[in-house]
């Protein structure tokens, strides 16, 4: 006979499939039930940020869109700014379209790093501008959206 067969029935190694008790379970749902209580402060925190990002965004559209205008209509166009939003300008028919900021925003416009701050930014048709940046403030967070003055080139930093 072989060794295997002489030894007893109790000499081989069983395995045992060990499964979750029920403390363990419960440490794992108390885990998840932080995470999903901390979530929402998560979030929360980062709201601030994504709406000023979407304000500079969506002013970085209008000033370039209102360069465009400014060309084909071969008359210099404004945005100017309010402490509530901004009006651009419109081509047609001299219409002027209100844009708000999200709440609590504050919005400067600086023609130069030591100049004063202004109201108004002006494209011209040939595709230059008055130039300067948009400081855009939301508590703490800060977005800025400059526009050069020779070209017009309108880009947003952070």
């Amino acid at each position: 006979m072989s060794a295997l067969n002489s030894c007893p029935r109790r000499c081989v190694p069983r395995r045992h499939q060990r499964g979750m008790t029920l403390l363990e379970l419960l440490v794992v749902i108390m885990l998840l039930a932080i995470v999903a209580a901390l979530f929402p402060l998560a979030i929360q925190r980062m709201m601030p940020a994504r709406r000023l990002a979407a304000a500079a965004r969506h002013l970085t559209v209008d000033l370039r869109e209102l360069q465009s205008q400014a060309a084909v209509s071969g008359r210099p166009l404004a945005l100017v700014l309010e402490p509530s939003g901004y009006m651009v300008q419109e081509m047609l028919e001299n219409s002027t379209r209100h844009v708000t900021w999200p709440e609590k925003t504050t919005a400067t416009l600086k023609a130069a790093a030591d100049a004063q701050p202004s109201r108004e930014l002006v494209m011209y048709p040939d595709g230059s501008s008055s130039g300067g940046e948009i400081e855009l403030r939301l508590g703490e967070r800060l977005a800025t959206v400059s526009v050069t003055a020779t070209t017009g080139r309108v880009r947003v930093s952070r």
